[in-house]
């Protein structure tokens, strides 16, 4: 992120907000009749967002224009269910809707060191709509999602609850990344001939200091089946310490002469300490109270059923 903090984004991106000129008029591609609505469009002009989020998110090579068109999600495209408002035929009419060429004046930032901000006059820039920049951030960053559909999570969002929200919507991102290392343990376990169940057993406590699965959720106080995986109630630091001790096992791994179980499991129980004592020290907080009591299969079905309300609401809006 370019800004220093989630905070000052936070508060950028609300200064930052624009008004269409007129009430929004929900267009009649999508409704039975156009519906005017007191309700003007929100949008924000993407080299505010470059100068916010920085140029990985928003690119301006080769040009604004080919990043934010190349982002834009056709809502059927998300789920075949919004076919029938969102027609194919229509979609240059789509994004026209979405995506404004201006000409105005504009300082970029610069994020190469010893090389000053660039300032234009008079430039090209693009207004992006509210579900335009949902489109570009979706995959990028989860602070950035959830600022954009906060209108469906909660009215006049602070930035408690935003930073509330999106912390709980970032451990449905990692939990997936996680699952996708999961599996290729799983199947180098597997090769080596190892006993799945007793190579978890014995690699476990050393993220969680000598505690088992089994311990973290009584002391977490997490009463569920044997069966429910830990993982799914992890927060998001001890996801990420997981995340990343897996990835350096499996290419450590990888590149290891003597492939067998014994291997793979030391390992992973180094890089498991290795991510322990590092959280510690950075969060002042162990793994084990890393913990939360709602599972994230509920947290993802939250935030299926808000961005798809999300979709219906502001597909079809216009920022023009």
């Amino acid at each position: 992120m370019a800004v220093e903090t989630k905070y000052e984004a936070f508060n950028e991106l609300n200064n930052k907000r624009q008004k269409s000129p007129q009430p929004d008029l929900q267009l009649e591609l999508f409704q039975m009749a156009p519906v005017a609505s007191t309700t003007k469009s929100d949008y924000w002009f993407y080299s505010d967002l470059y100068n916010i989020f920085g140029d990985i998110i928003f690119p301006i090579t080769p040009s604004m224009q080919f990043h934010a068109y190349n982002k834009i999600i056709l809502p059927y495209d998300l789920d075949a269910a919004f076919e029938k408002n969102f027609p194919k035929s229509q979609t240059t009419q789509f994004y026209e809707q979405h995506i404004n060429t201006t000409q105005r004046a504009y300082r970029l930032q610069s994020y190469t060191p010893g090389i000053s901000d660039t300032m234009f006059h008079s430039a090209k820039d693009i207004a992006l709509s509210r579900y335009a920049c949902w489109c570009i951030v979706k995959n990028q960053s989860t602070f950035a999602r959830t600022y954009f559909i906060s209108p469906l999570i909660k009215e006049d969002i602070t930035f408690q609850d935003l930073l509330k929200y999106s912390t709980e919507y970032q451990r449905v991102d990692i939990r997936q990344k996680v699952s996708e290392l999961e599996k290729q343990l799983s199947g180098a376990i597997h090769s080596a001939n190892g006993n799945f169940r007793d190579f978890y057993n014995q690699t476990t406590p050393h993220l969680f200091g000598g505690m088992t699965y089994a311990d973290v959720k009584a002391a977490n106080e997490i009463y569920t089946p044997d069966s429910d995986t830990l993982l799914d109630y992890m927060g998001p630091h001890t996801l990420k310490a997981r995340f990343c001790a897996l990835r350096r096992t499996l290419d450590t791994y990888n590149r290891h002469p003597n492939k067998s179980a014994q291997t793979l499991q030391n390992l992973l129980r180094r890089e498991l300490l290795t991510e322990r004592y590092k959280m510690i020290n950075e969060k002042n907080f162990a793994p084990e109270q890393d913990v939360s009591s709602t599972p994230i299969p509920q947290i993802a079905n939250q935030l299926k059923k808000i961005e798809k309300q999300f979709i219906n609401q502001y597909a079809s809006q216009s920022i023009r």
